[in-house]
């Protein structure tokens, strides 16, 4: 009875939102120089798919004439994709190429040029199949650089160090987003090959890496 007292009369931490904590997270980081390159490296692939995530939709519609049922069955198959590399793709992955830093270094490299691919000249239906294979090739890099990212801090650190791997995606959407204005003097096909390069260009930080064993890491 006593000790229930106690813990009830503990008075509960107020939640407070603050803006700046994103950008807090990123700060940190500086301090956590074993953090530096896979958090760069998360962050450009991050950047460069929701280029190609955000731009591919636009194409679809436009060029080829897809309708908002039709979007958002081609949404579906990336699912799909998302799907078949979390059950077994990374698996098989895994098993094939061993060192996560080779996991992660072909899933950028197939992620980026079939990124790169889809801004060229094609049919619906091959883009429909690149979408399947750029998602099942993204979770390999994904799954694998959130865990270099938890593997660079100590096990009590792990929750603000993931969290930068949030800001990240946040940040990529929030960027992507902006480039979409420039739609009018650019076309969307150099958007998807700048895509493809910033997935790419993740492979520089991504051979810095340290970890060598996945940890537990849920893909999303």
């Amino acid at each position: 009875m006593r000790s229930s007292t106690l813990v009830g009369d503990v008075a509960k931490r107020r939640f407070e939102f603050d803006w700046r904590e994103p950008f807090l997270l990123f700060v940190r980081v500086r301090l956590k120089p074993a953090l530096m390159a896979p958090v760069l490296a998360f962050f450009l692939f991050q950047f460069g798919f929701m280029v190609y995530y955000t731009f591919i939709m636009i194409e679809m519609q436009r060029s080829y004439g897809f309708s908002t049922a039709q979007i958002g069955l081609f949404s579906m198959v990336m699912g799909c994709g998302f799907v078949a590399g979390t059950s077994f793709g990374y698996k098989i992955a895994k098993k094939l190429l061993g060192a996560d830093t080779r996991v992660a270094t072909v899933g950028l490299a197939v992620c980026g040029v079939l990124v790169g691919l889809t801004a060229l000249p094609m049919p619906a239906s091959v883009q429909v199949v690149l979408t399947m294979l750029i998602a099942i090739s993204n979770i390999l890099a994904f799954v694998t650089l959130l865990a270099a990212i938890a593997s660079a801090v100590e096990e009590s650190e792990q929750g603000w160090a993931l969290g930068v791997g949030n800001a990240s995606v946040a940040l990529s959407v929030f960027a992507a987003g902006l480039l979409s204005s420039l739609l009018s003097i650019i076309p969307s096909a150099a958007f998807e090959i700048l895509g493809g390069l910033l997935i790419l260009s993740a492979i520089v930080p991504t051979q810095h890496l340290t970890a060598t064993d996945t940890k537990a890491v849920t893909a999303q």
